[in-house]
């Protein structure tokens, strides 16, 4: 038997070097990455954080992941994704957000965000 569970984290705050411009890769800027993750447990009762998904497990992925540039926030949700469902098999979906704070769009702008959803 299976039981499925859902885990958030929310506005987990990054600074990193993400963009397509030059002064975006010099100076960085600041994100906000939003995360509901869908996974299943094949224990009854769970009795230890061994049986679940440790999402202090899922932060290392997506603080990683948040240290490499990347010119597309697109690009940035799927290479999150794919690497948490490639690090913990019990992960059935994945819906991530990914805010840029401040995004240099010539006006001012709070955020701007990027979504992206895939399941098993």
């Amino acid at each position: 038997m299976k039981n499925t569970y859902t885990i958030s984290l929310e506005n987990i705050s990054f600074f990193g070097y993400h963009g397509l411009y030059d002064f975006e890769k010099k100076n960085g800027n600041d994100f906000l990455v939003n995360i509901t993750i869908k996974y299943k447990v094949s224990t009854f009762k769970i009795v230890s954080i061994t049986d679940i998904l440790d999402y202090s497990k899922v932060y290392e992925v997506i603080s990683s992941a948040m240290q490499v540039p990347t010119e597309l926030l697109e690009n940035l949700c799927t290479d999150i994704t794919n690497q948490l469902m490639q690090t913990f098999e019990c992960v059935q979906k994945v819906d991530i957000s990914i805010s840029k704070l401040n995004p240099p769009i010539g006006g001012k702008c709070e955020k701007s965000t990027v979504s992206y959803s895939e399941k098993r």
